[in-house]
């Protein structure tokens, strides 16, 4: 999954007009360097939490149309289609909605401990002392 989100990413970038007269940025992408250092970065990162997890994790507001929303956008202005991407960003915000429903629904219980002076008669003993 990991490289064909790459994929796409390199595509979208290898397409964008704007870097079209750039030789360094399409040899870079051109010649997988810049998926290399990507995978290199993920890969290095592996055993660290990442944040977007944390956010899915506890419901909170995700950075997922700022990760791939601007590749998604861009992608779709020159003709590409970004399924993995796309896919990845819905299942983000699918989990996320669950986690969220989740915890809404949730019953909070509190404990309150009372001591046997407190209870009057109606506290029994169960151990002899």
């Amino acid at each position: 999954m990991m490289e064909r989100l790459l994929d796409e990413i390199t595509l979208t970038l290898e397409m964008l007009p704007e870097l079209e007269s750039s030789t360094v940025v399409r040899d870079y992408v051109r010649g997988n360097l810049i998926k290399r250092q990507l995978y290199k970065n993920i890969m290095a990162k592996r055993d660290a939490q990442s944040s977007l997890l944390y956010q899915v994790q506890h419901g909170h507001q995700t950075d997922i149309d700022y990760l791939n929303g601007y590749f998604l956008k861009r992608a779709k202005r020159i003709g590409l289609d970004l399924r993995m991407n796309k896919l990845m960003t819905d299942m983000v915000k699918a989990k996320t909605l669950q986690t969220r429903q989740r915890i809404n629904t949730d019953v909070r219980i509190e404990e309150t401990s009372l001591s046997p002076q407190h209870q009057g008669s109606s506290y029994r003993h169960y151990w002899s002392a």
